[in-house]
């Protein structure tokens, strides 16, 4: 299984939203790769590769053509208010002519005042996904299916004292392709 891992750049969202000025923080990636056996026994071939996606339509890095990624990555940033925003990120990795799940984890630990926060995972292409999102010591988790145009699924906590750190885990079922992201908003 492969682990995408980002810490977030320290920032006081929260008291900048407040105070009426919006902040997308930027994403600074700490990530790591954890190579570990495929969690599906799937060998692709050269055939498989082209049937995805060509060069021509395909940016490196991703598993769906660009016109979908580049959807996905309007839906994730429209509106550009949101406290995070990441993806899209492919739902696996091919290493070794073998695909291997793509586990997106990020975590930072900024401060986040009480509020309604939302987030908001989108998934395009074929797969299933198990999402974990925690504020503080606060855990939400759900599951949705990814579908061709997309498909969405909010997880919410409302924090009535400050918290510290906030993380985001999404695991894909199978090395299907498709492309995740996700936003985190403040409701109010």
């Amino acid at each position: 299984m492969q682990v995408h891992s980002l810490r977030f750049a320290s920032a006081k969202p929260i008291i900048a939203a407040l105070a009426g000025v919006v902040i997308l923080l930027p994403l600074t990636s700490c990530a790591s790769t954890d190579a570990q056996a495929p969690a599906d026994d799937v060998t692709v071939t050269d055939t498989e590769r082209s049937n995805e996606a060509t060069s021509n339509d395909t940016d490196p890095g991703h598993v769906l053509d660009r016109e979908r990624v580049a959807r996905l990555e309007s839906m994730v940033r429209t509106p550009d208010d949101a406290i995070v925003a990441a993806g899209p990120t492919p739902s696996y990795e091919t290493v070794a002519g073998r695909r291997q799940i793509a586990t997106i984890r990020n975590e930072d630990d900024l401060t986040y005042g009480p509020g309604h926060y939302v987030l908001t995972t989108y998934c395009m292409g074929e797969n299933s996904l198990t999402i974990d999102f925690s504020m503080g010591d606060g855990l939400q988790s759900g599951t949705m299916s990814c579908t061709p145009e997309s498909s969405s699924r909010q997880l919410e906590f409302i924090l009535v004292e400050t918290e510290r750190s906030m993380s985001v885990q999404i695991t894909p079922d199978a090395t299907a392709p498709a492309e995740i992201a996700y936003r985190l908003d403040l409701l109010s």
